[in-house]
């Protein structure tokens, strides 16, 4: 899963026909909320609970790709594991494990629409 969402096309600031943007707007739509963990440098953890503010924190380029990517990346593995428990954060959380162990190909564009 994290290699199919790492290599989906999702250039900074750009909403439109942007599938793992669509993805994390799915996950909200599902869970009620995104979370991405980052580093406190980079503005620490990230809680979205409306799709919409999703969207503009992406089009203003105050959530970054590659953070966008890990989010959903940790987010679509809990839901097919049927798992809520469990952090998503960079290094050995258990999502990373999970993406790490994982098998699953999934097309980001297509559960986008």
């Amino acid at each position: 899963m994290k290699r199919k969402i790492n290599k989906a096309f999702c250039p900074e600031g750009v909403v439109e026909g942007n599938g793992v943007l669509g993805l994390g707007r799915f996950v909200i739509g599902v869970t009620g909320k995104f979370q991405v963990d980052r580093d406190a440098r980079w503005g620490g953890r990230l809680t979205v609970t409306d799709p919409d503010e999703l969207v503009e924190l992406f089009r203003s380029k105050r959530l970054f790709p590659a953070d966008l990517k890990l989010g959903v990346t940790c987010a679509v593995n809990k839901l097919l594991e049927g798992s809520s428990s469990g952090g998503c954060e960079r290094g050995g959380s258990a999502c990373s494990r999970a993406v790490r162990g994982g098998r699953i190909a999934l097309s980001a564009s297509r559960l986008a629409s």
